[in-house]
């Protein structure tokens, strides 16, 4: 079986396996999903040994701009991936682009710095590094690149300070930054759709929001990862609209979609863990959030670790609970069933005995019949 195929193939059977009962179909193609995450990390670590072989063969004879963009390929490898090789690579990209001394290329090496230090919770910092940007050397794929990471940092910013007056001022400046990006972004593109999605998320426009993530799903060539971005948020409406089963089915088509494409910056499958553990599924939540605490591990910021330490203790001291629980049962059951033995052997014994007196009594029987007939 080829690579594309086996690639495929749960991504096609969570939408067509199971009809009478999707969301139970959904997570049992999630488990088999985190089964076969190792072949997924494989081909994508293959894929990483490809690229670095170019930078290393290409070292002496390539051109810088060349090397930007080996660099470049490596950086979109590891941005979702892993924190410490992204940020690695995102320096040596910038200081290619210096060298290169091209303001649109060292602003566009900027951006995605950004974005990576706003992945890995680091605000201040990409915000420093976003505000230092010229953005009228950008092409128009980097404005819409370069307004969507300061919205989503100035997002992010409200939703982790979480307060009253501070979250509603980062709000808007977030929505300030979005509306940007859309002016630049081109009319009903994925990009363009995903931005309008968002832009409905922060201001509690459900119905608008829904429609328009939904119509995303729809749209042909997506990615993984935007089908995971997609159907994470939609999971998020449909919690606001009160819709548990819609919300499910979208977190772990998500989280599907990530484990395939490996983005190990992701919430979707931690997300599911607390939902299922809220509704008392505490084993898969469990496994889930150890999943989640895994992939978080591995990516390397410690703003993502925080987040599943502030669930993994409840969800595992649960289970622990139920673990510790179990093994009580099991100890019961082994008593009763000593007890039980017990009580068989004794009445074996006690039969067996009444057996062999039964048995002497019927052989004084028959030696009594004989002398009866040998006497008439």
């Amino acid at each position: 079986m080829s690579k594309t195929l086996l690639c495929l193939l749960p991504f096609l059977f969570s939408f067509t396996s199971y009809p009478g009962a999707p969301l139970e179909g959904l997570l049992i193609n999630l488990d088999h999903t985190i089964d076969k995450k190792e072949e997924y990390l494989k081909s994508k670590n293959e894929r990483i040994a490809n690229i670095k072989e170019q930078l290393v063969q290409g070292s002496d004879r390539n051109s810088l701009l060349v090397r930007y963009k080996i660099l470049d390929q490596l950086f979109e490898e590891y941005k979702t991936f892993h924190y410490d090789s992204a940020f690695n690579y995102g320096r040596e990209l910038l200081q290619t682009a210096y060298l290169l001394k091209e303001d649109s290329i060292i602003n566009a090496a900027k951006v995605k710095m950004g974005f990576t230090l706003l992945s890995a919770g680091m605000f201040k910092e990409a915000l420093d590094t976003l505000n230092s940007i010229d953005v009228s050397s950008l092409n128009t794929i980097f404005k819409v690149e370069y307004y969507a990471t300061l919205g989503r940092t100035y997002y992010d910013l409200a939703d982790y300070s979480n307060d009253r007056y501070f979250s509603q001022r980062y709000d808007e400046k977030g929505n300030e930054c979005i509306q940007k990006a859309l002016s630049f972004s081109l009319p009903n593109s994925i990009k363009y759709l995903l931005l309008q999605g968002l832009a409905y998320m922060r201001i509690r426009d459900t119905a608008k929001a829904i429609t328009t993530f939904e119509t995303v799903l729809k749209q042909p060539g997506l990615s993984r990862q935007d089908s995971a971005i997609a159907c994470s948020s939609l999971s998020y409406m449909y919690r606001l609209v009160n819709d548990p089963i819609k919300a499910k089915e979208h977190l772990a088509k998500a989280a599907i979609n990530d484990i395939i494409s490996c983005t190990r910056e992701t919430v979707a499958i931690r997300d599911l863990a607390e939902v299922l553990y809220h509704e008392g599924d505490v084993n898969r939540s469990y496994k889930y959030v150890k999943v989640a605490l895994e992939d978080a591990y591995f990516y390397g910021a410690n703003y993502r670790k925080m987040q599943i330490t502030n669930v993994l203790p409840i969800i595992e001291g649960t289970q622990l609970e139920i673990v510790e629980g179990q093994r009580r049962d099991l100890y019961y059951y082994a008593i009763i069933v000593t007890i039980l033995a017990v009580f068989i052997i004794v009445f074996s014994g006690i039969i067996f005995r009444q057996y062999k007196k039964l048995h002497i009594a019927k052989h004084e029987l028959i030696q009594s019949h004989k002398y009866l007939e040998q006497t008439n």
